[in-house]
Formats: structure tokens, C-alpha cells, sequence
């Protein structure tokens, strides 16, 4: 009796020291990453959607993705660095997922190499879809902190475009509703960082407002963000 006791004090303290993460019941289906030695020139429009940013280093083992209530759908996972050097992707099964914080384990293998980089160094962009090949129908805001703040007030967008870019509402595209500004570090894959105006929280219809060189309006890019 006196070892049954023992035996399950220790098992107690074990559980105690377990970190408080919890992992909803997601199925990945497809996961790859890479590191370039060499910094590439990019083309591409790429876009992240993070919250709690605050430009300190970061555990890449761990995402944590603002859900909301989903019945079935592929979660999307694209990460980029700002030096566009690293790069992944990862498509997840969600079923029933309620609405919250969703953290999930990364399966890097490429801790070494980021762990110089600061989270607004290295961006998500994680999206909800059909198929990881169709345009999102959500867009969700992400971090690299396990836990998100309850009161988290500063959402940022990311964007690669070389002229000038705006945010706005699809329907009222004259009104701003984030201040954009240019990232000037040598920024590769995105170079514009935009801090949405959060009284517009629960809106999922907005859009990006690309300008030409000559400054005159190109076109509206849908941007469907769960703002939540």
C-alpha cells in the first residue's frame, strides 16, 4: 500500500511538470520545409497574418492559430521568412473545432537556423479552405507564442507588393483600416507591415488596395480575415 502511494505521488509531480499545451485533435496531411543558404529573389505577394507580435525571438516548435468555429475544413499553413530563405507548409484536417486558440506542434527541423530570427522576422499565414490549392475563404490571425492574450489588440498583415498597398473594406474601399508602412531592413519576401484598426473587429470583408508606380489604384485583392 505504502509503495502504491509512493508510486503515485511521483506520478502526480510528473503530471505537474507536463507544460500546459494543449493540442486539439488535428490530423496533418501534408508537411514540408526548406532553408536556403542563399537569400532568393522573390516574386511572389506573400502574405502573413500574426497577433502579439512584439519583434522577440521566438520557439519555431509551436504555432498557436486564432480558430473560430469550424465544422470541417482544411487548415492552410504557409511560414516565411522575411529573408525568404526559409519557407513552409503544412495542411491540416479540421473537424468540430470550436472557436479559440488552436496550438499546435510545428515538427520543425530547422530550430538551428531560425534561431536568430525575431517573430516579425518569420511570418504565418494560415488559412481555412476546401483544398490548400484554392483561394482561402478564411484567413486567420497567428502567433508564435503558445498562449494568445485575451485582450490581444495589435494585428498585424504582411505583404509583398513594391509600391504602395492600403487595406480596406471591400465595400467602402475609400476608408483605410489599417497604417501601413514600409519594412526597410532588406526585407526579401514581404516589405510592407500593416496594423489593422481592431474597431473592426468580427468584419471578414476586406481587401488589399495595390497602387502602380504611378500611385493610381490597380486593383482590390480579396483578403477575408477573421478579425476576432
Amino acid at each position: 500500500m505504502f509503495l502504491n502511494v509512493k508510486y503515485m505521488m511521483v506520478s502526480f509531480v510528473m503530471l505537474c511538470l507536463v507544460p500546459s499545451v494543449a493540442f486539439s485533435e488535428v490530423t496533418i496531411v501534408d508537411f514540408h520545409e526548406t532553408y536556403d543558404d542563399k537569400v532568393p529573389i522573390s516574386g511572389l505577394i506573400s502574405v502573413g497574418a500574426m497577433v502579439d507580435v512584439d519583434n522577440s525571438f521566438f520557439d519555431p516548435q509551436f504555432i498557436t492559430i486564432k480558430m473560430p468555429e469550424t465544422q470541417s475544413a482544411k487548415l492552410c499553413i504557409s511560414i516565411t521568412s522575411n529573408d525568404g530563405r526559409y519557407r513552409a507548409q503544412y495542411e491540416y484536417d479540421v473537424k468540430n473545432q470550436k472557436s479559440g486558440a488552436l496550438t499546435l506542434p510545428t515538427n520543425t527541423k530547422k530550430s538551428s537556423e531560425l534561431k536568430n530570427y525575431k517573430d516579425k522576422q518569420v511570418v504565418i499565414l494560415a488559412t481555412l479552405n476546401k483544398t490548400c490549392k484554392d483561394s482561402p475563404d478564411k484567413v486567420l490571425f497567428a502567433s508564435w507564442k503558445k498562449t494568445i492574450a485575451g485582450n490581444s489588440n495589435k494585428y498585424y498583415v504582411y505583404l509583398n507588393w513594391a509600391n504602395n498597398v492600403s487595406i480596406v473594406i471591400s465595400n467602402n474601399p475609400n476608408v483605410d483600416v489599417a497604417v501601413c508602412k514600409k519594412i526597410t531592413d532588406k526585407s526579401i519576401a514581404y516589405n510592407n507591415e500593416c496594423l489593422l484598426d481592431n474597431k473592426y473587429m468580427g468584419e471578414i470583408n476586406f481587401a488589399v488596395n495595390r497602387f502602380t508606380a504611378a500611385n493610381a489604384k490597380l486593383q482590390l485583392i480579396p483578403l477575408p480575415l477573421v478579425l476576432q
